[in-house]
């Protein structure tokens, strides 16, 4: 019965036809919310509604390896910052995965990194960092981490991943409830 039916139609039908199916399904088609990717920031980071403009990244090396983004909302003592942890100095771009085993004590491995943020204020010594939170690798999948380098410098983008806050008084975070959504570009200068 199908067959006699298309045989009775035109070309010219058989092309409306075919253009009204699409149309209906492409119309029809509906983005689901929790599948939407935040796009990630070039510049600079957000943290769960807040977005924040790099002014100055730095690296320290002193235990292990960590590139730090700093954002300046008063003086140059006072404002917001996030950071990448690595095991050692990435030598060649590459992707890295938040790391599980930093949670449990076990060390960043050579091709995971850890992701936190915070707000400072150098005139509050000994309390110099506050609202600390740190990556949980709890994403499903891993989010992993876009390490560029070139001429020794390093950009990391980061996809949106969970980072929850942690009271790091006693050198090793401790995690409380609040967790929070982080995205964003460093570019060492």
């Amino acid at each position: 019965m199908f067959l006699y039916f298309l045989n009775q139609l035109s070309m010219k039908n058989i092309l409306i036809l075919s253009s009204f199916i699409s149309t209906v399904f492409i119309f029809s088609c509906k983005k689901d919310a929790t599948t939407m990717v935040t796009p990630i920031p070039t510049d600079g980071w957000t943290l769960g509604t807040k977005t924040y403009k790099q002014g100055l990244c730095q690296r320290d090396t002193n235990n292990g390896f960590a590139l730090t983004s700093l954002a300046f909302t008063n003086t140059a003592t006072q404002g917001e910052g996030w950071g990448a942890m690595f095991g050692s100095y990435p030598k060649f771009s590459g992707n890295y995965t938040i790391s599980k085993n930093y949670l449990t004590g076990g060390g960043v491995g050579i091709s995971e990194v850890v992701i936190y943020s915070f707000s400072f204020n150098t005139a509050n010594a000994p309390n110099v960092l506050s609202n600390t939170y740190f990556s949980t690798a709890s994403d499903a999948p891993p989010v992993q981490v876009a390490v560029t380098i070139t001429n020794g410098k390093i950009t990391l983008s980061l996809p949106q991943t969970w980072v929850r806050k942690a009271d790091i008084s006693s050198g090793f975070p401790v995690f409380a409830n609040d967790s929070l959504k982080i995205t964003g570009t460093m570019i060492e200068n």
